[in-house]
């Protein structure tokens, strides 16, 4: 399988200039009003779309998932929705090679100390920290090559291990069980879907909590010119529905969505992935 880290997301072209002086959050939330201003006059339908038999969805398997988009601007690549779990994708074929991936990576600047960055991060880990005892042992899932994520829990008096596919590549990590995961701009470049869920299932202890950051689709009408979309890392783009068709197959509770990027999961006790 593969499965990748991200850094705080890129912005629009105007905005790049100034994402060393401004908050990520405040640019993000100018550059999603400006996308919305050009919607109508950019973005494909969806009604547009025609079915493919021959494009499974990687999360669920459903076959005959519709083209959605195709980006014919600047990546050109295609997007594909499915019927059953709400999953947007990129197919197979249009999905770049590991090395340029990581090469892709090894240009981000995921500065730790910046506060900036660390803002964008406490979305998920100040709602996250509610649900933690004091002490608590995690995994940061896909920590990328600068773990600021590790500081950040360790500042709350919380242990954390590293984990990622490039940067830290240790498979027994994998092998324990943790109070709590944290996966931080990682699950829209998974190729492998359900190996990933299922690794995570197993390093989450019964009851443990989840904390998973990505773009989230919330507007079909503007995913054309969604910033998400132009990341050629990006591959895989979740609904609000989609977290739930997730929780369901994994036995897993939704606590809370308490960023529009941010879901926390809870494994229930008994602990067992349903069986379709």
């Amino acid at each position: 399988f593969f499965f990748f880290q991200a850094t705080p997301p890129p912005l629009m072209a105007d905005l790049e200039t100034d994402k060393k002086r401004k908050d990520p959050h405040d640019a993000e939330e100018e550059e999603e009003e400006a996308r919305e201003e050009v919607a109508t006059t950019h973005t494909q339908p969806a009604a547009a779309a025609t079915n493919n038999a021959d494009t499974p969805c990687p999360l669920c398997g459903t076959a005959g998932a519709r083209h959605f988009h195709r980006d014919s601007i600047q990546n050109h690549r295609d997007f594909y929705r499915c019927s059953v779990c709400e999953l947007t994708f990129v197919p197979t074929d249009q999905i770049v090679s590991p090395d340029k991936e990581k090469a892709h990576y090894d240009t981000h600047d995921n500065n730790p100390q910046d506060q900036g960055y660390r803002k964008f991060l406490n979305r998920a880990l100040d709602p996250l920290c509610t649900y933690l005892a004091p002490g608590q042992c995690g995994l940061d899932f896909g920590s990328g090559p600068g773990p600021a994520v590790a500081g950040l829990m360790q500042e709350r008096g919380h242990s954390v291990r590293n984990y990622d596919l490039y940067y830290a590549p240790d498979q027994a990590v994998l092998a324990q069980q943790y109070d709590f995961i944290t996966c931080t701009e990682v699950i829209e470049h998974v190729q492998d879907l359900p190996a990933v869920l299922q690794q995570l299932d197993a390093a989450l202890r019964p009851g443990a909590v989840l904390a998973l950051m990505t773009g989230i689709v919330t507007n079909d009408s503007t995913f054309g010119t969604w910033w998400y979309t132009r990341d050629i890392t990006h591959i895989r783009f979740f609904k609000p529905a989609t977290f739930d068709w997730v929780a369901k197959r994994m036995n897993w509770s939704i606590l809370e969505r308490p960023h529009k990027t941010v879901v926390l999961f809870r494994k229930n006790p008994a602990a067992s992935t349903q069986e379709e």
